[in-house]
């Protein structure tokens, strides 16, 4: 009895052992059911927030794709409207230099214009304003008034002709204080067939109340034909004037025919005005294009592409976590309940030995779960620091793209100051032959307009020299009549009986004698003089054109030389820049060159033709290192720069372009010293000696190595 109550004893007590161990078991697999749901609903959460970032991703994606290409757009509509704009403004200095030259207006009025009296408003041709086809009917029109010069008032009006009288030169002008009030009775010509309408009414001008006294009541006409059938019906029609040209006077007097360059006075002033409305619209379209290029940049930046790239990966990084996670849980069983009375067998020991042993293997795979669940969370925490700390290099990526930029904006600028300099260096002995050209052509000039003084001095005193000719031909042929007649006289009383003829021939002799007039006995002598001047200014003349014909000859030799020497460095400057860009970048490089200037391109591998101002960080500083040493070793010596100062220059390059850029400091060294500002040790092992300053208890010292140094 005793021993089967130890049995029972035993058996209850490993009944209570297994109850324990079930619900142990059963605490864990809930444990392990709860940690799965939450996994899953995890997973649930950045799958769904990964597709959502996915999304975000292709829009904004398709989004910059969409204002780069409308952003290429635009800058080549900006290079093609700058070329424009430049051919616009060229051709508006060019006609304001020849109009400001008066070339076309005679001595007169172009001196009036050009002289600075208050008062004076301009030359009508200056102040008109003629539409498109009326231009030679209006210059037909007003003839010589276009030339007329118009002022304030008379007292400016009298100026100007004191100034003309001193410098030389006439003109007429037209006081605006003395014009009179047109009263003349309108009548309506519009109902002909033919007219176009009163040219005063045709054409705009800046002073207006001017228009009557200078177009009076001029009708412009279609055609000759239209114009002669108004003047059959209406014997008092006003002037009358053809687009072709032709004029009709009041008085029926016909004028026409060729006329040679007809209407160029008021074309080329409309022209003008033409030109610069045209380079205002075309300045304004230009400025358009550039806030509109500004405003795609900024939406380029502010995308913020990269942070839902940044976000999306760290969804992928946690959803791997999680799945890995609910891998390694696996699909958990819940535990059998133990019976309530088991025979303690050896049966019954060891499938107790072998639950144990499944619980212990259940509870080590728990630990391993637990480990790997520990190790996914230190590696987020470790991507989000990474995450934090790649954020920081992409500000200060940026700061350093904003430093490159002005860096190449100064570059740029070194660069046009460096050509300006070369160019007027290579210039300095064609301007030293300008300046000589210009001095002969002045003595030139001189020479022409005392030549041309003294052929006037010359004919004068040649029509002088030919009236006392004929003068003394007269006197002669006088006292010969005179002699014949008294040989012919009655000798004796009869000459002494007839005094009043005599008296009168007297005093009809003298008479003709002080009608001819003072005879200059010195007429010939001066043209002698005269024509032996005028002999010397001829050949001092001669000699100065054959001057200027080799000085022009000289220049042109200069001009010719500075030409090939251009094209040759030009040439250099091209094939350095393909050797450089292929040495930094192994890139494709060209350079384009067109009226508006020099342009770089690039094509890295693998990627299309591209500009290099929408190029990578990385990429547009190798490029414009490979266009300042380019530029420097265009030389004909071929010599480089004696030093370079590179601050920082390797910040924006990956590893790769750092190895390219230190190959390529190494292959110039021995013709460029190189002083690199750098944090790169890539950059830092290819020096050969580095410098480095430290700053302890508030002192500041400087360290140096040298390679040779630190390997002995």
């Amino acid at each position: 009895m005793q021993h089967e109550l130890r049995r029972a004893q035993t058996r209850y007590e490993a009944f209570l052992k297994a109850q324990a161990t079930y619900e142990a078991r059963l605490v864990a697999f809930r444990q392990v059911q709860e940690q799965q749901q939450h996994l899953k609903a995890e997973r649930a959460r950045l799958e769904e927030t990964l597709a959502r970032l996915e999304a975000r991703r292709r829009e904004l994606e398709a989004q910059e794709q969409r204002l780069r290409a409308e952003l290429d757009r635009v800058v080549k509509q900006e290079g093609s409207l700058g070329a424009e704009l430049r051919a616009s403004r060229s051709e508006a200095q060019r006609l304001e230099a020849y109009l400001q030259g008066g070339t076309d207006l005679a001595e007169g009025p172009r001196k009036a214009r050009s002289a600075g009296i208050e008062g004076v408003l301009g030359v009508v041709a200056d102040l008109l304003e003629v539409p498109q086809g009326l231009e030679l009917a209006l210059e037909i029109a007003l003839g010589g008034r276009l030339q007329w010069v118009l002022t304030r008032d008379e007292q400016a009006a009298k100026q100007a002709v004191e100034y003309l009288k001193r410098e030389g030169g006439r003109a007429t002008f037209l006081p605006l204080t003395l014009l009179k009030a047109d009263s003349r009775p309108r009548r309506d010509w519009s109902q002909f067939p033919g007219v176009r309408g009163l040219a005063r009414e045709l054409v705009g001008f800046t002073y207006p109340e001017a228009l009557p006294t200078l177009l009076g009541e001029t009708l412009v006409l279609q055609s000759l034909e239209a114009a002669l059938e108004l003047a059959r019906r209406h014997r008092d029609h006003p002037r009358l004037v053809t687009l072709e040209g032709e004029l009709l006077e009041p008085s029926g007097a016909i004028t026409g025919g060729r006329v040679q360059r007809g209407g160029q006075m008021l074309a080329q002033r409309r022209r003008l005005a033409e030109v610069r409305a045209e380079a205002e619209g075309l300045a304004r379209q230009a400025q358009a294009l550039s806030v509109r290029s500004a405003e795609l940049r900024e939406q380029l930046q502010g995308l913020a592409l990269g942070e839902v790239r940044q976000q999306e990966e760290a969804a992928r990084v946690e959803l791997r976590g999680v799945r890995l996670a609910l891998e390694r849980l696996g699909d958990p069983q819940p535990p059998e309940a133990p019976e309530a009375v088991a025979p303690p067998d050896t049966q019954a020991q060891t499938t107790l030995a072998g639950e144990l042993e499944g619980l212990r293997q259940e509870l080590t795979r728990l630990h391993e779960t637990q480990r790997a669940w520990t190790h996914h969370r230190e590696q987020l925490r470790a991507y989000q620091e990474a995450q934090q700390n790649r954020q920081h290099a992409s500000a200060r990526l940026q700061a350093i793209g904003l430093e490159l930029a002005e860096l190449e904006q100064r570059c740029q600028v070194a660069a046009g100051r460096l050509e300006a300099l070369e160019r007027e260096a290579s210039r300095l002995g064609l301007g030293a032959l300008e300046a000589s050209v210009q001095q002969a052509r002045q003595r030139l000039r001189g020479l022409a307009e005392e030549e041309s003084r003294l052929l006037a001095r010359t004919n004068a005193l040649l029509g002088e020299l030919e009236q006392a000719r004929i003068s003394l031909a007269r006197r002669e042929s006088t006292q010969e009549a005179l002699l014949l007649e008294l040989a012919e006289l009655p000798e004796g009383p009869a000459e002494e009986g007839n005094p009043r003829l005599l008296a009168r021939r007297l005093a009809e002799a003298e008479a003709a004698l002080e009608a001819l007039g003072a005879v200059n006995h010195l007429a010939e002598s001066e043209y002698q003089a005269l024509a032996q001047e005028t002999e010397q200014l001829a050949a001092a003349l001669a000699e100065a054109e054959a001057g200027v014909a080799r000085l022009e000859a000289e220049l042109r030799l200069v001009e010719g030389e500075y030409r090939e020497r251009l094209h040759a460095a030009f040439h250099r400057f091209r094939e350095r820049f393909h050797e450089y860009a292929q040495a930094l970048l192994g890139a494709e490089a060209r350079v384009e060159h067109d009226r508006s200037g020099l342009h770089l391109v690039l094509q890295p591998s693998g990627k299309r033709t591209i500009d290099l101002g929408l190029l990578s960080m990385g990429e547009r500083t190798m490029g414009a290192l490979a266009f300042l040493f380019a530029l420097a070793g265009t030389a004909e010596e071929g010599r480089g720069l004696p030093i370079a100062v590179l601050d920082e220059v390797d910040a924006p390059l990956d590893e790769a372009n750092i190895l390219r850029f230190t190959e390529f400091l190494r292959r110039f060294k021995g013709e460029t010293q190189f002083i690199l500002v750098t944090h790169q040790k890539r950059t830092m092992e290819a020096c050969d000696a580095l410098y480095g300053v430290t700053s302890e208890r508030g002192l500041s010292r400087v360290y140096s190595i040298r390679r040779e140094d630190a390997l002995s």
